[in-house]
């Protein structure tokens, strides 16, 4: 499917290609148009996988977390996640679905696709995140086609994993902040200190309530990718409310890490359209270095939180189907094509250093 809304003067500019973040989620619902219509035609083409007539649902996936035994990261359950992947693969497969077709290089064929339909010689690319990685290789695969290009929240390639000693990292970085703040360093003198002893001492329940360790940490990075509460959602899901759920913790309130621990089958069984995740994650080798002991490195001792989201996406996708793109697009490449990188300070995400070092050069 594709979607576009034509320009207020009628399209006389190079239109604009959105690319939303991800993978896993659609690519149809950017509704933010206002002063980007005013010139430019508006287009959005669904993600393969997610939007078109094929669907890559993983019930299998999302059974097996509901129901992950012995807590949300521990080594059973990372076991049976890689297990419920497999089946997923093998039945899509059974159903006739060439797993091969739902990569990154052929999502961006796609876009190319939709250009040559709609009749546009050149046009602009805006991308978040994930988006961004796509918006880099069309870059190199296209180039000719493209005008001008805005990068929001950049990726460049093999940051589809999060290493755990970057977000270390990045929660000293929080600490300075907090260290800065009144009303933060009113509640402790030293942010990372207070977070590594909730971490070595999280209790087993709050009340009556169970808490699982790797969904508080899990969770806890997930809302550290947010700086205000994104709009719409109905629990605290924002970094300012992670460090208050670790500081009321050290004090002896564990009530956030409760709720966060009961919102794992609320959240987590429905995050992603999981095999077009998986198909995505496995058309790029982020994730595949056979030197690397994945499972120890994604959850080394001594760490605040390891590298949770990380640690559940390698489980997933252990025997995924790995169909990699090109190796020419694995790395990064020069381009002619006038880009705009933007990147937040801190971005647990995305973090900007990576688009500093590695893409401004």
């Amino acid at each position: 499917p594709v979607i576009r809304v034509r320009a207020l003067d009628g399209g006389h500019a190079e239109p604009i290609f959105f690319l939303v973040g991800g993978p896993g989620g659609s690519n149809l619902h950017f509704q933010n148009l206002e002063g980007l219509v005013d010139l430019h035609d508006f287009v959005m083409v669904g993600y393969r996988g997610v939007d078109g007539s094929v669907v890559l649902e993983c019930p299998e996936i999302s059974e097996t977390i509901r129901y992950a035994p012995g807590g949300m990261l521990s080594d059973a359950a990372l076991q049976s996640y890689g297990e419920a992947g497999a089946r997923c693969a093998g039945r899509l497969q059974a159903e006739g679905v060439d797993l091969a077709g739902y990569t990154i290089a052929e999502t961006i064929d796609d876009m190319e696709a939709a250009r040559v339909a709609l009749g546009y010689d050149h046009i602009n690319l805006m991308g978040e995140s994930y988006g961004t990685r796509l918006e880099m290789i069309y870059e190199w695969m296209y180039p000719d086609s493209l005008h001008r290009v805005a990068m929001v929240a950049v990726n460049p390639p093999g940051h589809f994993l999060w290493e755990a000693a970057n977000i270390d990292a990045q929660l000293e970085d929080y600490a300075k902040l907090c260290a800065r703040d009144a009303k933060c360093s009113a509640r402790t003198d030293d942010l990372v200190a207070s977070m590594r002893h909730v971490t070595d001492n999280m209790p087993d329940r709050w009340l009556f309530i169970p808490i699982d360790k790797g969904v508080v940490k899990l969770f806890t990075f997930v809302m550290l990718m947010e700086t205000i509460q994104p709009p719409g959602v109905p629990v605290p899901l924002s970094g300012p409310a992670a460090i208050d759920m670790w500081l009321a913790a050290e004090k002896g309130d564990a009530s956030g890490m409760a709720l966060v621990s009961m919102g794992r089958n609320m959240f987590l069984p429905n995050l992603a359209v999981f095999g077009e995740f998986l198909s995505i994650g496995g058309s790029v080798d982020d994730f595949y270095d056979p030197a690397r002991d994945y499972r120890t490195e994604l959850d080394p001792p001594g760490t605040i939180l390891g590298s949770p989201f990380s640690l559940f996406d390698w489980a997933m996708g252990q025997r995924w189907p790995v169909n990699i793109i090109p190796e020419e697009y694995l790395k990064v490449q020069p381009t002619d094509v006038e880009t705009l990188l933007v990147s937040g300070s801190i971005d647990f995400s995305t973090p900007p250093q990576f688009a500093r070092e590695e893409l401004l050069p």
